[in-house]
């Protein structure tokens, strides 16, 4: 379903987002980030928007985990996200 592919989508833009703020090392392989990211190409281009709203999503999440570094999670945060 849509909204099943939009929270893959999400999940694997956050999880970039992470890795690149905690400074985790990537590999230079994206042979299989690739393959996975062109599944939803076909949605992308039927629907611009799904990728901002995707990003937006994504962006809170990763606040959301990294806000447990500080000791301090960002509940409220956390509650504006729909997916």
């Amino acid at each position: 379903t849509a909204s099943y592919e939009l929270n893959e989508l999400v999940a694997e833009i956050g999880a970039c987002f992470i890795a690149s703020e905690l400074g985790i090392p990537q590999s230079e392989n994206f042979e299989n980030h690739t393959a996975y990211l062109a599944s939803w190409l076909t949605k992308l281009e039927s629907n611009p928007n799904w990728i901002f709203k995707a990003s937006s999503q994504a962006s809170k999440v990763t606040d959301f985990i990294l806000s447990f570094q500080s000791g301090k999670p960002v509940e409220k945060e956390l509650e504006e996200i729909s997916f």
